[in-house]
């Protein structure tokens, strides 16, 4: 499947819509929802718009936007400086130069602040966000610092001077004649005999990529009538340029300069294609769509249309931003769990050990028992001793080690001494590595609930509970126990039905405190999958029919128990099962970390749940 692509002319769309959108439009607010993601929110009378500019490599774009987004508990440096330049200032001009990915957005004010630029380059990997000021043409910041080493093109630092990304070396569509054109496709035809049209297309000129190119080839029909002679010679032979008969060469300027002609008058018609199957996008287009033979009219994809181009990259981008966005937060956290994992297992490894060692406590005291009982043939100083062993049955000699400075009843105390030591030792070694078994239990329930949070709120409640309990650092604005007014989750547990029985399911160990200790009813059904990490799980249970859950319903919610839990990608998994009644936390046990019996466990294959309740 393809992947779609902004190019120049899309951006010439974005270009043509925001001007119209944001006329006299002042700066609200900004916004850094992603780290490579910047939103404006512009207010005009009577409305606001906002823009969305992103320099992440696989979903780099720029428009106007209604999606909703989540924004970091803490603004990023960089958003607070765009505030400090921007909030207040007027929009004056939307630059766009030929049909290059660069927007240049222009701001003056408010009062005597001096005009500034946010310059938005969509270049793929190399996209970047940068704020310049005007008067000296000096970066004041960009939302990818690149410096010598990254790049021997150009630099993009605070304090250096703007330089433009180096100008493409292609003609511009928009000026470009009949006679050109010819020109172009006999060159690369005798340069570049295997280029298919669209690649010509999108290497001769500039802001044309792949998504356009197909549109302006497909409905130039060259497949059936641009190869003499040859109508049944395939798409793939028929587009090759270098066999492209004089027919063909004219049907393929003929839609060339048409859909140049829609840029130039602002005539766009956005629309996408989704796979229909995945109902993921395939491709994007301002200039119409591809055109279908008879055969394909019913094909693999299905053209949707939309009333505006912001609606269209909102559609084909949000869904990607929101998963990268998501990922990055996560891997942000799980970093640091992971990190905490890796060194209580180090840790634990060593209290076991000392276990292992702090055991041997039995041999210091029968060797004192024995230096007891053979005290009378032991003479002082000698560093060791051959002696009866009276513990074994066979009454065999055995050699016992002794410290030639003191007596043979001193020997024996030192013995009885170093057993005593060891005891003890073994006693706190054992304590120990049980508190550090339970710390890793509790940070191997927290990387689950990480790495199958859903949303943005779910992580920041991961954080939260984690900078609560020292893994991680409070954000600057709160102060560590200060007392905060939200509820755990602005959704609270999930909750689903199963044959007219609630479902509800914890998210995070905040979640799973929430919904078995207080929500939960004693007499409802806890749910948890064994022996791995995972949610907690409340069937509930009517209080007037306390014994009427039917098998299906339990073990549907068993599979959803299985699925919510480090078992998820396994074929079976089991699920202990228990009245909520049975349930308790032990005292000063870390979130979500709960002790139960009268359990019965059911073998259930981990499957998502249909729907909510």
């Amino acid at each position: 499947m393809r992947r779609m692509t902004f190019d120049g002319i899309v951006m010439a769309a974005v270009v043509a819509e925001l001007r119209e959108l944001t006329q006299g439009a002042r700066v609200d607010s900004v916004y850094q929802p992603g780290k490579l993601d910047v939103l404006i929110v512009a207010r005009r009378p009577g409305r606001s718009v906002g823009i969305i500019a992103s320099a992440e490599a696989s979903c780099a774009r720029v428009h106007a936007t209604t999606a909703e987004r989540e924004n970091p508990p803490a603004p990023p440096a960089f958003c607070m400086l765009l505030r400090k330049h921007l909030v207040g200032a007027r929009i004056a001009r939307l630059d766009q130069k030929g049909l290059d990915r660069v927007l240049e957005i222009g701001f003056v004010g408010p009062y005597d602040d001096p005009p500034r630029t946010l310059v938005i380059e969509i270049m793929g990997r190399h996209s970047n966000i940068i704020l310049v000021d005007d008067r000296s043409g000096l970066v004041l910041d960009s939302i990818k610092h690149i410096g010598p080493a990254q790049s021997r093109v150009r630099t993009v630092r605070p304090g250096t001077k703007y330089v433009p990304p180096p100008s493409q070396e292609r003609l511009n569509p928009l000026q470009t004649s009949a006679s050109e054109f010819s020109e172009a496709l006999e060159r690369f035809a005798r340069d570049h005999p295997e280029l298919s049209s669209e690649e010509f297309l999108t290497h001769a000129f500039m802001g044309l990529g792949r998504d356009s190119a197909r549109v302006i080839v497909s409905q130039a029909d060259l497949a059936t009538r641009g190869m003499p002679g040859d109508e049944a010679a395939g798409t793939g032979a028929a587009q090759r340029i270098s066999g492209l008969a004089p027919d063909g060469v004219a049907r393929l300027w003929e839609e060339f300069s048409r859909a140049m002609a829609s840029v130039r008058e602002g005539r766009f018609s956005p629309c996408a294609g989704v796979d229909r199957k995945t109902g993921a996008v395939a491709w994007i287009s301002v200039i119409g769509a591809p055109a279908q033979a008879p055969a394909e009219a019913a094909g693999p994809e299905e053209r949707v249309d939309f009333p505006t181009v912001g609606a269209l990259l909102d559609y084909a981008f949000t869904p990607r931003e929101r998963t990268l966005t998501l990922s990055a937060a996560s891997q942000d956290v799980l970093r640091a769990v992971s990190t905490a994992i890796d060194r209580l297992r180090r840790k634990l490894a060593a209290q076991e050990e000392e276990i292992r060692e702090a055991e041997r406590a039995d041999e210091f005291r029968r060797a004192g028992e024995l230096i007891t009982a053979n005290a009378q043939i032991i003479e002082s100083g000698q560093p060791r001793a051959e002696v009866v062993d009276y513990f074994d049955p066979q009454l065999r000699r055995v050699e016992v080690e002794l410290d030639p400075r003191l007596s043979p009843h001193e020997n024996a105390q030192e013995y009885f001494k170093k057993y005593a030591r060891a005891k003890r030792r073994l006693a706190v070694a054992k304590e120990q590595a049980d508190l550090t078994r339970a710390e890793l239990e509790y940070l191997e329930q927290v990387a689950v609930t990480i790495e199958q949070a859903e949303s943005l709120e779910a992580i920041e409640q991961i954080r939260r509970e984690l900078a609560d309990q020292g893994y991680l650092s409070h954000p600057k604005r709160e102060r560590p126990g200060a007392r905060r007014h939200e509820a755990p989750s602005a959704a609270g547990p999930l909750r689903f039905d199963v044959e007219g029985n609630e479902v509800l399911v914890g998210r995070n160990n905040t979640e799973n405190d929430l919904l078995t200790l207080k929500m939960a009813r004693p007499n409802d059904i806890w749910l948890h999958a064994r022996g791995v990490p995972g949610a907690h799980v409340v069937l509930r249970v009517r209080p007037e029919e306390p014994q009427r859950v039917s098998d299906s319903v339990l073990l549907r919610a068993a599979e959803i128990a299985a699925y919510y839990s480090k078992a998820r990608s396994a074929t079976k998994a089991a699920v202990d099962y228990t009245l909520r009644k049975h349930v308790r936390k032990p005292k000063g046990a870390r979130p979500g970390m709960v002790i139960y019996d009268h359990e019965k466990t059911i073998v259930a294959a981990p499957r998502p749940p249909r729907g909510s309740a």
